[in-house]
């Protein structure tokens, strides 16, 4: 579990506790006995948060890292134009997969692993079907 998720688990976790002492704490009596019934009314809307909530953090540590792309990207070839794709995170950490494709170049695809700040090239591929790898020669390795 990343620990980003672990993060949001504790929070989530400590907010409906004290959600829920706070309901004990001002529910008289005689009230205390919808408290079995708002707990798991509050322990699903949290799961709920939960499960959303990762998606959620997750789409927006894509939206910051085609960011960092993007600026280094500009830093390395001010003069080119590329595109870039999300294509999904690897491994336990959610380490950020996204393709570049350049306006110049468009039969590569390159990929890019950002984790963090850290952004590597990882490696390139044809965009054609039945071309020979051959006849091109990439520009943009690093």
């Amino acid at each position: 579990m990343p620990y980003y998720e672990i993060v949001l688990l504790i929070s989530v976790s400590v907010i409906f506790l004290l959600v829920m002492l706070c309901i004990y704490y001002f529910l008289n009596e005689k009230n205390r006995k919808f408290l079995p019934l708002i707990s798991i009314i509050l322990l699903i809307f949290t799961i709920f948060i939960f499960n959303y909530g990762s998606d959620i953090l997750l789409e927006k540590r894509t939206n910051v890292s085609i960011e960092l792309l993007e600026d280094y990207l500009n830093e390395k070839y001010p003069s080119d134009k590329w595109h870039v794709k999300p294509i999904g995170t690897i491994g336990q950490d959610k380490l950020i997969v996204l393709h570049v494709i350049f306006e110049k170049e468009p039969q590569f695809e390159y990929v890019y692993h950002i984790n963090g700040i850290k952004i590597k090239q990882v490696s390139y591929q044809l965009n054609y079907k039945n071309v020979d790898v051959k006849q091109y020669i990439p520009s943009y390795l690093e």
